[in-house]
């Protein structure tokens, strides 16, 4: 089975479609040649599977274009909502194969920090993701917005030992939890989002040189999936 096209080179100019549900909700995003600009987005936990398709095809619609019309196609790619990335990648890579386009992956921590560069927002940036487990998403960044941290997936102590908090401004999803469960309470906060513009992701894309390293496709999870094991042991035939 051939596998959809990465995108290479730095795309202006070009009909980008993007979506993220690896965060909260369903978000979609379009950027055209002649200067669309349209997003759409829903906030929900569940069902987005059956959202994002006709949400595709609406703003498809009010850009003008038709689905062979798009050069490229965009999700995010983690980390986040395992069942939201799946479904988010899985889409992008059906649509690439089907319609012989190149698509890209973004991570959500580029996305958030991406956010905070829109409104303004200098400086080091630490951007903390839920997890929907006792633990958070983290990665820090620099004012050139290079990584000063790995991505992790760990406690607020062990977040909170990675940076020096007092240099640093904390954003992301779930900043309230955060703070309620972290050591050092007077930290710099930026404004909790749950949902960044997904026209984020299209100028991402357009501006950035691409590649295999820093827009891969690939899934991340940082951790093993939640998996509920059965309570009772499966009884067995007597041979």
């Amino acid at each position: 089975m051939r596998d959809a096209m990465v995108a290479r080179m730095s795309d202006t100019n070009k009909n980008i479609l993007a979506f993220d549900t690896a965060l909260t909700g369903c978000n979609v995003a379009f950027t055209g040649a002649e200067g669309q600009r349209l997003t759409k987005q829903i906030e929900t936990q569940r069902d987005q599977a059956k959202f994002l398709v006709p949400m595709v095809q609406d703003i498809l619609g009010e850009a003008g274009v038709e689905f062979k019309d798009i050069d490229i196609i965009a999700s995010t790619n983690g980390p986040g909502s395992f069942t939201g990335l799946r479904l988010g990648l899985a889409t992008a890579r059906s649509l690439g194969l089907a319609l012989n386009k190149p698509v890209v992956g973004v991570n959500t921590f580029d996305f958030m920090l991406t956010h905070y560069r829109s409104i303004g927002v200098t400086g080091d940036i630490l951007i903390v993701l839920e997890t929907k487990r006792q633990d958070f998403y983290a990665q820090g960044f620099n004012q050139k917005d290079s990584a000063i941290t790995d991505m992790m997936a760990t406690s607020s102590e062990e977040i909170l030992d990675s940076v020096d908090i007092k240099g640093v401004m904390v954003g992301g999803d779930c900043l309230e939890r955060f703070v309620a469960e972290a050591s050092v309470k007077d930290m710099a906060l930026l404004d909790n989002v749950t949902q960044p513009d997904p026209i984020l992701l299209c100028d991402i894309v357009s501006k950035r040189p691409s590649s295999v390293d820093n827009m891969r496709v690939e899934p991340i999870y940082l951790r093993g999936a939640d998996i509920s094991l059965p309570k009772k042991v499966p009884r067995t035939l007597k041979s």
